[in-house]
């Protein structure tokens, strides 16, 4: 049996390697903005668990009787320090005078209340995503009334 002059084979060969060669491009820029856009919602979700462990250290704290009513300047401090330190654990760079929380009223009980603003480094920095990300995190405090 005799083959034909023009094999198919050696043909499809060449058309498979185009095809690879026009979606690898594809493929990667998908791959890379999964990378990026994976590593800014892992960033931002430890981010809210190390704020959320300082929001919860600073709440079991009971106010001294010279703090005014409605405030608590020892759970404002060590809210204050473990977000520092919890904030820098994860690699950012943070002063103590810049994450300072507040004492809020929240449906009528008072709440120990952090918002940040941290910068985010992409790993590729190949597909656009928000260069910062904003975090509020909330902590009732038991002790504490009239806001």
């Amino acid at each position: 049996m005799s083959r034909p002059p023009f094999s198919t084979r050696s043909h499809r060969r060449g058309a498979s390697a185009v095809e690879f060669a026009l979606t690898l491009p594809i493929f990667m820029a998908m791959v890379m903005g999964l990378m990026d856009y994976g590593w800014f919602f892992a960033m931002q979700a430890q981010t809210m668990s190390a704020l959320s462990g300082a929001m919860r250290a600073g709440s079991h704290i009971a106010p001294d009787e010279d703090d005014r009513p409605g405030g608590c300047i020892g759970c404002v401090g060590a809210a204050s320090a473990h977000a520092v330190m919890a904030l820098e654990s994860l690699g950012h760079e943070v002063a103590a005078g810049e994450v300072t929380p507040s004492i809020r009223s929240l449906e009528g009980t008072c709440a120990l209340v952090l918002d940040v603003t941290l910068d985010h480094d992409p790993i590729v920095g190949f597909v656009p995503i928000p260069d910062d990300y904003a975090i509020s995190v909330n902590a009732l405090l038991l002790h504490v009334d009239d806001c």
